[in-house]
């Protein structure tokens, strides 16, 4: 289950939605038609309404000729695939140059790898600069489609996604599950929501220092069930603007 971007989306361009548009809807609604224009170093299959692919050129680039490419680009799509340190270290390289940066995690399916946010948290990496971060190159692109009216807005959604699928998923929701079972006892859930709350809140802390500053409002587990959990954020000292 992947958490609904579209409040996000709303939030981050600062304009009304109607509940029932889906996350592609919204961001092409808000877009008003300018294409995203997106770079993969790697070799990735983009396709989807809104973009215009300029897909890895076959023979290595220099500096001076990716610079040139780059001109024209909107944002760079790279996807985490191997090692969480190389990938770091070439994120950090690309903000450095000034690139604009989204990150796909592809290394496990339905679910982020930790490592890669680590990886992040010991680079010089603000991940609160990144233009997106998901499971999927759609759900990754979507917020890079929008003007960027409320950065506070875009921020929340990059702690929310971070913590959603590279920390539950990728780590927290199988402790809780191994502890708990699929389905917590009544009993339990004090024990369980402190937990959760504690493990996801350990995260957010190194997050806070990478330009991330948010903490956990509310966590549930709605019927007790440990896949259905839910939470929000706000931000640190003061109310979160968007409901997660």
């Amino acid at each position: 289950m992947m958490f609904n971007l579209t409040p996000f989306l709303s939030a981050t361009a600062r304009r009304p939605l109607p509940p029932e548009q889906d996350a592609l809807e919204a961001a092409l609604s808000l877009s008003d038609g300018t294409p995203l224009r997106v770079y993969t170093p790697q070799p990735l299959v983009v396709e989807m309404p809104g973009i215009t692919h300029l897909p890895a050129l076959p023979q290595p680039l220099t500096d001076e000729d990716e610079e040139s490419l780059l001109d024209e680009v909107s944002v760079v799509l790279l996807a985490h695939q191997d090692d969480p340190v190389a990938l770091a270290a070439e994120v950090e390289r690309r903000l450095h140059r000034g690139q604009r940066l989204a990150l796909v995690d592809l290394k496990f399916p339905g679910r982020g790898d930790p490592a890669l946010l680590t990886a992040l948290l010991d680079s010089t990496v603000y991940v609160g600069n990144l233009a997106g971060y998901d499971l999927t190159v759609q759900q990754t692109l979507l917020p890079a489609m929008i003007p960027l009216r409320d950065g506070q807005a875009h921020r929340h959604y990059l702690a929310h996604s971070w913590l959603y699928n590279g920390v539950w998923r990728g780590m927290v929701e199988a402790e809780i599950e191994r502890r708990f079972g699929a389905t917590i006892p009544a009993d339990q859930m004090y024990r369980a929501v402190t937990q959760a709350r504690s493990r996801l809140g350990a995260y957010l802390v190194n997050l806070h220092r990478r330009g991330l500053r948010f903490d956990i409002q509310s966590l549930a587990f709605p019927d007790g069930q440990v896949a259905a959990m839910t939470f929000t954020l706000q931000a640190a000292a003061q109310s979160a603007r968007v409901q997660g």
